[in-house]
């Protein structure tokens, strides 16, 4: 076996290692669907959607400033990143499901987390 065949098989090898961790990732994401979609809104996520939801309809016209503040920092839990990724879902809907907020974040946070992968890889 030549070197470049014992190169071209160490490769395969570590391809198809990481393509069994890729799919086993995919599979443990799916099995943990339903407790997503099942489960009613618990912890932060009150805080981040009644965030969201007043920043929509600050954007809409529809809440005053002062409400808008109230609603961010209000109890002293200033995280507003989680609500200013949710507030243009519920610009499109008035009350979304919770399956869809959670879709929702979870596609925000797999797109920054793709970001900051390209960022450190470039840098």
């Amino acid at each position: 076996m030549t070197q470049t065949e014992r190169l071209i098989d160490a490769l395969d090898r570590r391809l198809a290692r990481r393509s069994g961790w890729l799919i086993l990732a995919c599979l443990m994401a799916l099995a943990a669907l339903p407790a997503l979609f099942l489960n009613r809104l618990q912890g932060d996520e009150y805080t981040y959607t009644a965030a969201a939801r007043v920043i929509a309809d600050y954007v809409r016209g529809d809440a005053d400033p002062a409400n808008l503040l109230l609603a961010l920092v209000g109890d002293g839990h200033f995280m507003p990143g989680p609500a200013l990724l949710a507030s243009p879902l519920f610009m499109a809907f008035a009350d979304p499901a919770v399956w869809m907020l959670r879709m929702w974040w979870g596609a925000m946070l797999a797109l920054l987390w793709l970001w900051s992968i390209a960022e450190t890889r470039r840098n």
